[in-house]
């Protein structure tokens, strides 16, 4: 789930972790199911959006038995991946202790992409008596996050300079400036560096004063 957008029949989705809010990208090492709110509550009360609110469960510690498990990932672009999950019960149908961790060294096919992360959560689980459960979740990591923008670059410059280096007033700017390869849009001052068929596909927003050349 991490860095994951998620719709509800086209409509954006909110998410919480235990129904709280929460800035941290979400990761499914410490996913233990995943709840849908939706209708007209989602919107009037709380922090839903129209696509409802998705609610992520985080592992709890199991009072029932001890378990571990072990899980890895590998991949292209020097990508790894380690989960740990121990439930550890220290008093039978009483208290128990949940720990999960990860290990994730991910590359991308571009240079310096990196998704690297070290995260652990650790979860308390306290009977004290009949129907009564006292449950604390702790969590903390480090994350490491490069991703490049997912376009192609664009040589603005080499265009300005092969069509003269032109420069203008901005105050007085005609229309005739657009076969320099200089646009504007007036409400907001932007320069447009356009290319010979007119279209512009690269801006530049400057100060909006009167003079600025």
């Amino acid at each position: 789930l991490r860095d994951t957008r998620i719709r509800v029949r086209g409509l954006s989705a909110s998410t919480a972790v235990d129904f709280f809010e929460t800035g941290i990208a979400v990761d499914t090492y410490n996913t233990e199911r995943l709840e849908l709110s939706g209708g007209p509550n989602s919107i009037l009360f709380g922090f839903g959006s129209p696509g409802g609110l998705v609610n992520i469960m985080t592992k709890r510690a199991q009072v029932a038995r001890n378990r571990t498990s072990l899980r890895t990932q590998v991949g292209e672009w020097a990508h790894w991946r380690f989960e740990l999950d121990h439930n550890q019960v220290i008093l039978p149908g009483k208290i128990a202790l949940r720990l999960n961790g990860l290990l994730q060294n991910s590359g991308g096919w571009r240079r310096w992409d990196h998704n690297d992360s070290s995260r652990g959560a650790l979860s308390l689980r306290v009977n004290p008596w009949k129907n009564t459960t006292v449950i604390a979740n702790y969590e903390n990591g480090q994350m490491k996050t490069h991703v490049t923008r997912p376009l192609n670059a664009f040589d603005a410059l080499a265009l300005w300079q092969a069509s003269g280096s032109a420069t203008l007033n901005d105050a007085a700017w005609t229309t005739a400036n657009r076969a320099t390869g200089i646009n504007r849009n007036t409400a907001v001052k932007n320069i447009y560096i356009t290319s010979g068929s007119g279209a512009a596909p690269f801006v530049v927003t400057t100060k909006n004063v009167t003079n600025f050349r």
